[in-house]
């Protein structure tokens, strides 16, 4: 998302050890009040009674405090490329990133049940499927598509394997993300996806601090505000994702142009790729090579 952007910022040993006691209080005087609560309640008791004790116990807060502010969104993805971060070690691991979506897009039932298919279903799923099981390269391979609550949240599709077929590997998972957009996905596949998603839709509710805490988030997020009917039309929308919202969506948001390649391991080993297979790391995507260096946990300075 960018080095400027929120998300992005990492702690160092200069800025933890620059935290006074004073600072905490400020934090929290600041934020902790219940302009900015949503409070869940769950249990055997009268639902007027708990909102009376309730109104009491925050009429009372001893600080006014400050409304949350809106989330920043102001990211700015990666161009284009391979991006190496050189390690001496005898595995690489390897990223796929793509510019993501928001959870309330209208696609992203279909979203969800193309990426199940593609990467995320565990060893149903297609990644694994030829990375682990056919291919002997890795101990695991997926893809996650996530939607974002504030912001797009960036597809991901990775793996570990060994420095020399690292190449080999990332041109299997990138076969595996052009064949769902121009092949469509067999029956047997998107029944299974569906399967795992709808059949798996009660546990949201299995308990009443479970739903409760579940309406809080989506009363804190804003989710209740853009569709009140979410959950009640939740099964129903997943189960009307077709074969061909499932190819549609797999081009439309698998956008390959922009495909960010990060590798981590020997950039020496990396590079050669291995004598029995045709593919080199440069090759699989366009745009520069960029030399990421590694940084100091503790500084964040170049090494």
């Amino acid at each position: 998302y960018g080095q400027d952007f929120w998300a992005s910022r990492q702690p160092t040993s200069k800025t933890i050890a620059a935290i006074a006691r004073e600072d905490l209080l400020a934090f929290q005087r600041r934020w902790f009040n219940p302009v900015n609560f949503v409070v869940a309640v769950s249990g055997d008791f009268q639902r007027n009674n708990m909102i009376q004790h309730l109104e009491q116990l925050f009429s009372h807060w001893p600080t006014q405090g400050n409304p949350a502010p809106q989330i920043p969104t102001n990211f700015s993805m990666a161009e284009p490329g391979l991006y190496i971060s050189s390690k001496e070690v005898n595995q690489g691991r390897v990223t796929f990133l793509l510019p993501g979506v928001h959870r309330d897009h209208p696609d992203y039932p279909a979203i969800q049940i193309m990426n199940d298919i593609l990467g995320g279903g565990g060893f149903t799923s297609r990644i694994m499927s030829r990375v682990r099981s056919d291919e002997g390269l890795a101990y695991g391979a997926s893809s996650r598509f996530s939607g974002g609550v504030y912001f797009p949240r960036a597809f991901t599709a990775g793996f570990a394997s060994k420095s020399r077929t690292v190449a080999y590997a990332a041109s299997i998972v990138l076969e595996e993300l052009k064949r769902i957009q121009s092949e469509p996905v067999s029956e047997s596949e998107i029944e299974t996806a569906k399967r795992s998603f709808i059949d798996t839709f009660p546990q949201n509710f299995g308990s009443s601090d479970r739903t409760a805490a579940l309406f809080a988030s989506d009363e804190l997020t804003g989710r209740f505000a853009k569709d009140p009917q979410y959950w009640q039309l939740w099964r129903d929308r997943y189960e009307a994702v077709t074969l061909e919202d499932v190819q549609r969506t797999a081009r439309d948001h698998l956008a390959l142009d922009r495909l960010v390649l990060l590798v981590v391991g020997d950039r020496e080993e990396l590079l050669k790729g291995h004598p029995d297979y045709p593919a080199r790391l440069q090759d699989l995507v366009p745009g520069s090579v960029h030399e990421l260096p590694l940084r100091d946990p503790l500084t964040l300075e170049t090494k």
